[in-house]
C-alpha cells in the first residue's frame, strides 16, 4: 500500500498570511476608527467587522475538517480495498 505524506506549510507561508491577516485588519480598524462618523456608527461596523472575521475563520475550520474528514474515510477505503485485493490474491 502506498503512504502519502502529509503537506505542511512553510513558516516563510504561515508568516506571510498572518502578516497579511494583521495588516489588513488593523488597517480597516484604524480606518473606522479614523473615519468621521458617529460613535455608534462606528460600533457598529466595528462589531460587522469582528463577526465577519470570526465568520471567516470557523468557516476555513469547518471546510478544512470536511477535507480531512473525506482523506480520511478515503485512506480506510483504500485500506479495506487493499485488504481485499491481497486476501483474493492468496486464496
Amino acid at each position: 500500500m502506498e503512504t502519502r505524506s502529509l503537506s505542511s506549510n512553510t513558516s516563510a507561508w504561515n508568516f506571510l498570511v498572518w502578516a497579511g491577516f494583521v495588516i489588513s485588519f488593523a488597517a480597516t480598524m484604524i480606518g473606522l476608527i479614523a473615519a468621521p462618523l458617529l460613535i455608534w456608527v462606528k460600533a457598529f461596523l466595528g462589531m460587522g467587522i469582528v463577526f465577519i472575521t470570526v465568520s471567516c475563520f470557523s468557516l476555513a475550520k469547518t471546510l478544512r475538517d470536511g477535507h480531512e474528514q473525506k482523506r480520511w474515510v478515503n485512506r480506510i477505503n483504500e485500506a479495506r480495498t487493499e485488504k481485499l485485493l491481497t486476501e483474493v490474491r492468496e486464496s
